[in-house]
């Protein structure tokens, strides 16, 4: 019963040991060996079998990881993957660089997450060899935010873990600005986000230093950020937002740090301290040895500052670069780089180093006039700071000079003639920052406005990108701009303004003649879509004004704008695309997620009310992997608010199970004590929800309390407790009475002429003792509840009249029952040993019956006249023709594997009755007449062994005396092959007698394509072994015998079958087709009609289950199938439809329960289903086990709960009365 159940027959437990372990630590019995081929049967091994299996897919799946990490394969063959562990190879297993399953998954594909995470075992934080990433790392690198979340979900995540660089998962995410996943991980309780890498860079300095303004918001907003501490370069956030480029991010960044009081490294070390003589509290002090070491640290660092200025101009160099382009006619893109590089390595510093001074300029002045103030500075301080001072001034006048030489430099390389403007063009779009300035004067110059960067980046989306708009607007009037142009990641300049939030820029570019608003990058992103993932409204606005605007437009991911705008929690872009005509509120991301599930799982009650207004919006819409619906995330993660919105929708359903058997009741329930839990239980019980066994559990401790005053309990008690009475005398009456019929049962056989009824009669009346005694342990647990009751109700004082003495009389029938059953353990073991001897003898009488029947069973079928007669009629007709020889070929295979089976069953009797003989003789008690006849039925046996295969061998051999031709034997052959059931064994003796073992049926197919498609893995390997049997012949849908192996469903056959053709040379058609020369002079014009065939639909075997309790209208399963040529497949039930229970969907082959179903009557179902595609069909077997129910496990917990549900309500009765009592007596 619990293997029916679902229980895993392989599962093992503490010290390592499987149920198979268990069983065969037993005695040696029958119910042993009962047990074991239970167990086997249903594929149950040992842990030595297991991990011996184990090792083997271990080593599979390594070599799997392997091959991948070797090739780079993007595209991993998880189902594959997820097959060997499931099969029993580590989950953790890692390839020579460390990486696991998991790891891969973590950056492609989320349903994998999933199903690895299930499994037991799994290591979340591990670590690959090459960089130390974790699975999380990987996940926030590749930007997959679900991904994030869902690990998040695990216990023990690691989400501070380092790589080899210190880096963070979140460092990562702000690295390639993956703001969702930031958002994500900041939200997660007890992450560090003042982590440092090895270089000292905090999250915060990373994304000010790569001017991501959004980033660096989100990072202040969070409480406890560090916005002063240094790196290792002894700079701070604020020292590397200022290190920016000008631009409007700068600016923002700065602003924001600053309003967090951050402050420049500089600021820090040289905040002069509090005059002690402004606080009349303080004594001054001695400032003499703290100043001087103080002041000393400033002049060195001061002057390092200075030598480094005059180092960094090289100036020098650029100059000389301009000259040797000047001296190159025609000059060369690489001397024309060459002098661009010397150019932009000096104008960058340059504008620092002048910034620097500046104030450099104003800290000194300022220390200055601090210590003339003070009046107490070391001798010599002020002169030196006064000289350094001046070297600054001097610094700044030649630094200075520096930047007009620069601007000089880049007039003058302008003016340079390169071999092509294009070229040039695309030098300047490859710099790290990119001149826009150079870049529109060389394309004013003649250069291709189209020209490309090595990453596949034009001037336009470079300008859009950086929010240009001034640069854009110039591109977009120059003639021929193409304004669609994608880069290598299928990226426009408008997704790139959208990605970058640049309004303006959108706003130019959607005026541009010919833009398209609905092209897609690499990974399926629209314009809108980004707009609405990173909440820019206002983006979203001047998109949806757009017409042709494909709102309903999904990514890689199934992902639509509003489902990425939920997704991220964008209120109100979800409000403006719920405006839009057309929009899809219902539509699906790749895991089934809606809009509605998803605003319902994060608690948008916002979200979930704007949806719930939508006309036609699917409140009971599942998702794939669990089939939550919105109602059950809603309940599962404690939003209350989200619960009541959803339950105030029209057609809401309360009572949906998940695939878990769950209902949002059940999500409810499993909530952590909490004022949302009670609301949410509250709110759904009143809504008439139960749990998914139909029972309203956790409703009754939502119950308002109220002021009702006590009432008498006499009368309901009574009836409660009578109620329980009567079930327990019931139960009693049911332990008593296997006893009674177990006594009765070995009497009767003790006393009379045994027979086979009467025995059987006795063991099956033992086998209900032993259930019954195994029953002692609920009769204590019953004791002592009714002993509990009374106890109780003798407290109280308030029983009805004879209820104690009732429940005292069924205690001590307990009693009585439970010593009953105790005695007949003692008895058990005798009466067991005197019906074997009863059913020994019995046995041996039945044997020789069984063995005679056999006999004349064996002489009857064999058949062999019947061949002779078929070889007769052959010999007689001349010439032979293809029918008759086939009807001789038929007959002798009609009787070979009959006849083979017989001859070894014939071979197991001869050894059971010899061994059977030996015993008797040896135990010297065999009945009279026993061994004696045992020994005739033995002669007879091997008489018709001999017989039997003389008779096969005779006819066999008298068959291929027959002269019949070659081409007959081949007509045969493929009157055979055509047969709509196979006949293998004909076929290969039809082979073996002469027939052209590559003649083909009427579809073109050989018998090796055949048995190649039908997965018959030891007839290909006999047919491979023909010689001159072609390996690579074409069928008439252009496939090959190893196409049709290809095709085949995975599992042992089809491995064994693909390697046993590739190691014969067996091809693909598209492989032939690749190697086969080209030949023009072949290549003649004919009426040949190419069309191809149609092909029958495809079917496999299918099984499902479903409990024998469901309901009419239960789905049972959809059976899948699919057709080349069309969608629109018919399904129907051929056969194995008992009692017509089951129906089938004729357009979806979804089957559901229409009759009752009884696990006793029929515990399994195999229907025989026909699918067609109007023209041709195939059929398949669908097996439905149908699983019992275990009624008294039912009984059982409703008996315990009335027994607990009566004790607590007398001790309220008790409490209230308690209550009334004292109330009246202050009164």
């Amino acid at each position: 019963m619990l293997i029916n159940e679902g229980a895993d027959v392989n599962a093992k437990n503490s010290t390592g040991k499987t149920v198979l372990d268990r069983a065969n630590d037993l005695d040696e019995s029958e119910d042993k060996a009962a047990i074991i081929a239970a167990l086997t049967a249903k594929g149950a091994k040992t842990s030595a079998e297991l991990d011996q299996e184990s090792a083997a897919k271990t080593a599979a799946l390594q070599k799997a990881l392997n091959t991948l990490e070797a090739e780079d394969d993007s595209d991993p063959d998880f189902d594959a993957l997820l097959m060997l562990i499931k099969e029993g190879a580590d989950v953790n297993t890692k390839s020579s660089g460390g990486n696991t399953v998991l790891m891969w998954a973590a950056a492609r594909d989320k349903a994998v997450v999933d199903a690895l995470l299930a499994v037991e075992g799994i290591e979340v934080n591990a670590k690959e060899n090459t960089y130390g990433w974790t699975a999380l790392i990987f996940a926030a690198f590749a930007d997959r935010t679900a991904i994030v979340n869902t690990l998040l979900t695990v216990e023990g995540i690691e989400v501070n873990a380092k790589d080899k660089a210190g880096v963070t998962a979140l460092m990562w995410a702000v690295t390639f600005g993956h703001t969702a996943v930031v958002k994500t991980l900041l939200a997660f309780e007890g992450i560090k986000v003042n982590t440092k890498n090895d270089e000292g860079l905090t999250a915060l300095m990373v994304a000010a230093s790569l001017g991501n303004k959004d980033i660096v918001k989100t990072l202040l907003a969070v409480e406890d950020i560090e916005v002063n501490v240094k790196d290792d370069e002894d700079l701070t956030a604020l020292d590397l937002a200022n290190s920016l480029s000008a631009s409007d991010d700068k600016t923002a960044i700065i602003a924001a740090l600053k309003a967090k009081d951050a402050k420049t490294a500089a600021e820090l070390n040289n905040e002069a301290p509090s005059d002690p003589g402004n606080d009349p509290g303080q004594e001054p002090v001695d400032p003499t040895a703290e100043t001087i070491k103080e002041i000393e640290g400033l002049i060195s660092t001061l002057e390092g500052k200075q030598n480094t200025y005059i180092q960094t101009t090289q100036i020098a160099n650029a100059q000389m670069k301009m000259e040797a382009l000047k001296m190159e006619n025609p000059a060369t893109t690489a001397t024309y780089k060459a002098a661009v590089d010397a150019i932009a390595a000096i104008t960058l510093p340059a504008n620092e180093i002048i910034t620097q001074l500046k104030a450099d300029i104003d800290a000194i002045s300022g220390k200055i006039t601090a210590l003339e103030t003070a009046g107490n500075a070391p001798d010599g301080t002020i002169s030196a700071l006064k000289t350094s001072l001046e070297a600054r001034k001097t610094a700044q006048t030649t630094i200075s000079g520096t930047a007009a030489a620069i601007a000089n430099l880049q007039a003058e390389l302008r003016k340079i003639i390169v071999p092509t403007k294009t070229t040039a063009l695309q030098t300047a779009l490859n710099a790290d920052n990119l001149d826009f300035e150079a870049i529109l004067m060389l394309i004013k110059e003649g250069a291709d406005v189209n020209a490309k960067d090595s990453e596949g980046n034009t001037a336009l989306m470079g300008a859009a990108f950086k929010g240009q708009k001034d640069v854009v607007d110039a591109l977009l009037k120059v003639e021929g701009i193409e304004v669609n142009a994608k880069n290598s990641k299928g990226k426009t300049a408008l997704i790139n303004a959208a990605f970058k939030g640049q309004k303006d820029v959108v706003d130019a570019l959607l005026a541009a003649d010919g833009i398209d608003v609905n092209i897609k990058d690499s990974e399926d992103n629209t314009a809108l879509m980004l707009a609405a993932f990173y909440g820019n409204k206002a983006m979203v606005n001047a998109l949806l004004k757009v017409e042709g605007i494909e709102v309903n437009a999904k990514d890689s991911e199934d992902n639509t704008a509003l489902i990425l705008a939920v997704f991220t929690d964008q209120t109100a872009i979800v409000n403006a695309l719920l405006k839009v005509e057309g929009i899809e509120v219902n539509a699906k991301d790749s895991e089934g997620y809606t809009a509605l599930i998803l605003a319902a799982a994060d608690g948008h009650t916002a979200m979930v009310n704007a949806l719930l207004k939508v006309e036609g919006i699917e409140v009971n819409a599942k998702e794939n992997t669990y089939s939550y619906t919105a109602l059950m995330r809603a309940a599962a993660g404690g939003h209350t608010a989200a619960v009541n919105a959803l339950l105030a929708a029209q057609g809401i359903n309360v009572n949906i199970k998940s695939i878990y058997d769950k209902t949002a009741l059940d999500r409810a329930n499993d909530l952590d004590e909490s004022a949302d839990k009670t609301a949410i239980i509250k709110a759904l019980c009143t809504a008439g929800a139960t749990t998914a066994d139909g029972s309203t559990t956790g409703c009754a401790n939502t119950d308002d309390d109220d002021n009702t005053p006590p009432t008498d309990p006499t009368a309901e008690t009574r009836k409660e407790i009578e109620g329980l009475i009567s079930t327990l005398a019931g139960k009693q009456n049911a332990r008593i009475q296997p006893t009674t019929a177990a006594e009765e049962k070995v009497t009767a056989l003790k006393s009379g002429t045994p027979a086979p009824a009467d025995i059987k009669g006795a063991k099956d009346a033992i086998a209900a003792l032993k259930v019954a005694k195994k029953k002692i342990t609920n009769l204590q647990g019953e004791i002592d509840a009714i002993s509990q009751k009374i106890t109780a109700l003798e407290t109280a004082g308030n029983a009805p009249d004879g209820t104690i003495s009732t429940l005292k009389t069924s205690l001590e029938a307990r009693k009585t029952a439970q010593t009953q059953l105790t005695a007949m353990q003692e008895k058990l073991t005798a009466l067991e040993t005197e019906v074997a001897g009863v059913e020994e003898k019995i046995a041996i009488e039945g044997l020789i019956s069984t063995l005679e029947g056999k006999q004349n069973g064996h002489l009857q079928t064999t058949g062999i006249a019947t061949a002779q007669m078929k070889i007769e009629a052959l010999k007689m007709e001349k010439p032979a023709t293809a029918a008759t020889y086939k009807a001789a070929i038929d007959a002798i295979v009609a009787i070979t594997a009959p006849s083979d089976e017989i001859i070894t069953q014939l071979q197991a009797d001869i050894d059971a009755i010899s061994g059977k003989i030996t015993a008797l003789e040896t135990a010297g008690n065999a009945p009279d007449g026993t061994i004696s006849t045992l020994k005739t039925s033995l002669e007879a046996r091997k008489t018709d062994q001999q017989t039997l295969s003389n008779g096969v061998s005779g006819v066999t051999t008298e068959l291929r005396k027959t002269t019949v031709s070659k081409e007959t034997k081949t007509m045969a052959y493929k009157a055979a092959l055509n047969a709509r059931n196979k006949d293998w064994a004909a076929i290969l003796m039809l082979i073996e007698e002469g027939a052209d073992i590559n003649a083909k049926d009427n579809q073109g197919n050989t018998a090796l394509m055949l048995a190649a498609g039908g997965g018959h893995t030891a007839t290909v390997n006999a047919l491979l072994k023909v010689e001159g049997i072609e390996i690579n012949t074409i069928d008439n849908n252009n496939k090959t015998a190893l196409d049709l192996a290809n095709s085949l469903s995975s599992g042992a056959d089809k491995t064994a079958i693909i390697k046993a053709l590739t190691d014969k040379g067996g091809k693909t058609a598209v492989d032939l087709d690749t190697e086969a020369p080209s030949n023009p002079d072949n290549d003649t014009d004919d009426d040949t009609d190419d069309t191809p065939e149609n092909t029958a639909p495809t079917i496999s075997n299918q099984t499902f289950m479903v409990k024998e309790d469901a309901e009419n209208g239960t789905a049972v399963g959809t059976v899948q199938a699919s057709d080349a040529e069309t969608n629109n497949l018919t399904f129907t039930i051929v056969s194995g439809n008992k009692g017509n229970a089951l129906a089938i969907n004729k357009s979806t082959g979804a089957i559901t329960t229409i009759g009752s179903l009884d696990f006793e009557n029929t515990s399994t179902y195999t229907l025989t289903i026909s699918v067609s595609d109007g023209e041709l069909s195939s059929n398949a077997d669908i097996t439905i086990n149908v699983t019992n129910v275990d009624e008294t496990a039912e009984t059982r917990k409703e008996i315990e709960g009335l027994i607990s549900t009566l004790a607590g309500k007398q001790n309220a009765r008790i409490q209230s009365t308690t209550a009334a009592e004292e109330k009246v007596t202050a009164l």
